[in-house]
């Protein structure tokens, strides 16, 4: 395993920094203190869904709020002057998109960091706003919620902090918890509660297997849960170690911290995760997930314990 390094993407990006107009420096006289500067990189990354083909989501601006001081914006835009489109499917595990890169800032606590997205919209031109493209080739508008009706949607991220140096954080959008189809509505909605804010330089990553054996002995013992439609969903899931009857997606109480798809090779990977006590779970019962709804099913098949100091590995080999 190895710690991603932020890379710029081939296509050229555009970034123009501003201040904004949110506010000024509480300290105006001639006897205060330089401000520390540091850098700052930004990338996104996703955990995957496997019942869409792309999630393209197109972010025009990122904003960085510190007390007291002026808004930083950084305009995102792709060479020819367009907002950036990012297809998150591209850039899973610990792949990352670079939105940002190596750009001065000033060191201290920031209350928020927040990414204005060009949401889609019945009819829109799905070249230049967000969308999704189910596996059957069709498309819909990919949004995410705010208030007033500007077609931007905002994820904003509260209370962190950018240290002397370098700094690389992502926002690692998780999907499984973030996409929301509501019935008689064409657009799939984005929950931006289901990104996280990680620094790369603070964080590890938890990955493993699952063996045949367990996923057909999770399998049998739920047969009275199998899908309607298509196959039973594997997954694992993070909680954070205090939780203590670990919930599904959607309970705010104890919602796993991060999950993901097993792949084809029943492989795993959680990226982007601080140090600190976790329990890790398997269950085969993915497809009853819902973003909105609890499942009075939900249950984990195996859970183990781990302490993450640095890059992990943890499987389920045994029934």
């Amino acid at each position: 395993m190895h710690k991603p390094v932020l890379t710029a993407i081939a296509s050229a990006m555009i970034l123009t920094a501003c201040g904004g107009g949110s506010g000024s420096d509480s300290n105006d006289n001639n006897t205060s203190q330089p401000t520390q500067k540091t850098t700052v990189s930004v990338g996104v990354s996703d955990a995957a869904v496997n019942n869409l083909a792309e999630v393209n989501l197109v972010i025009q601006r990122l904003t960085f709020r510190a007390s007291g001081k002026e808004d930083v914006t950084f305009d995102t835009l792709d060479a020819q002057g367009n907002p950036m489109k990012i297809n998150l499917l591209e850039y899973t595990g610990d792949d990352i998109y670079l939105v940002v890169n190596d750009q001065e800032i000033d060191a201290g606590d920031y209350e928020w960091i927040r990414a204005d997205v060009v949401n889609g919209s019945a009819g829109s031109n799905f070249d230049f706003t967000s969308s999704v493209r189910f596996l059957d080739g069709s498309q819909a508008p990919l949004a995410v919620t705010r208030k007033g009706n500007d077609g931007v949607g905002e994820i904003q991220l509260n209370n962190f902090s950018l240290n002397e140096g370098e700094n690389q954080i992502v926002l690692e959008f998780d999907l499984n918890k973030a996409l929301l189809k509501r019935t008689n509505d064409d657009t799939v909605y984005l929950k931006p509660t289901a990104v996280r804010l990680e620094n790369l330089l603070t964080s590890f990553e938890i990955e493993g297997m699952v063996s045949e054996s367990v996923k057909n002995a999770c399998v049998a013992d739920n047969a009275d849960l199998a899908p309607l439609v298509g196959e039973y969903k594997h997954v694992v899931y993070l909680y954070k170690a205090d939780v203590a009857v670990p919930g599904d997606i959607s309970d705010e109480d104890s919602a796993p911290v991060a999950t993901a798809n097993l792949d084809a090779e029943s492989e795993y990977e959680i990226a982007f995760i601080g140090s600190g006590d976790y329990k890790v779970g398997y269950s085969c019962l993915g497809h009853l997930d819902d973003a909105e709804t609890i499942d009075a099913d939900f249950d984990l098949y195996q859970t183990k314990d781990v302490t993450l100091t640095q890059d992990t590995e943890v499987n389920f080999e045994t029934n």
